[in-house]
């Protein structure tokens, strides 16, 4: 009776360990800019973010952590060339180029930086080019963006926070799949 109790105790514990790998394994190609146009995003082109766990991002008060909240909204955001000043530009954002995530509700720019509660993301007046962004198609096909913050070496993805909004850092290295290749 109590070899099998300690057996399914070990069970139940190697399962628990396996269970997190694969559960927290989560696609680095979870977010979606509306419009939507072919290919890689557009520079100074008012989008919404959307991701399909959290629903929209957007510009929100907040008691803890930085000022995002999800919830429907204008086209908040903008991705910005390092471009002259006073210059607006719309080219096509290379998935190679560091860009600057410009939001137009707070007109301020999302960037890496220490925060108390929740994940590590501050607002600055100056642009900070540290976000590189690559449109792909996941697993079943849907048109999905990655954003990557060269600065942690880490992709933004939702992810379940305490305090703050529901965003978290999962590293790793920025990549893009061939053309016509799902990415991970």
């Amino acid at each position: 009776m109590r070899r099998i109790r300690i057996t399914t105790v070990l069970i139940t514990v190697l399962v628990t360990l396996a269970l997190p790998a694969s559960a927290l394994a989560v696609g680095r190609l979870q977010w979606t800019l509306t419009p939507k146009n072919l290919g890689q995003p557009l520079g100074a082109t008012p989008y919404t973010l959307g991701n399909d766990t959290g629903g929209t991002l957007r510009y929100g008060n907040r008691v803890f952590g930085v000022d995002l909240v999800w919830g429907g909204g204008p086209l908040q955001w903008e991705l910005r060339h390092s471009s002259p000043t006073n210059v607006t530009d719309h080219r096509t954002i290379p998935a190679t180029e560091s860009v600057a995530l410009y939001n137009r509700s707070t007109r301020r720019y999302l960037a890496s930086g220490f925060q108390r509660f929740g994940v590590d993301l501050v607002w600055v007046t100056t642009p900070r080019y540290q976000w590189k962004v690559y449109e792909g198609q996941d697993v079943s096909g849907n048109v999905r963006v990655k954003l990557y913050n060269t600065i942690r070496s880490a992709y933004l993805i939702y992810g379940r926070q305490t305090f703050g909004p529901n965003l978290t850092f999962s590293a790793g290295p920025y990549t893009t799949p061939p053309p016509n290749q799902p990415s991970p």
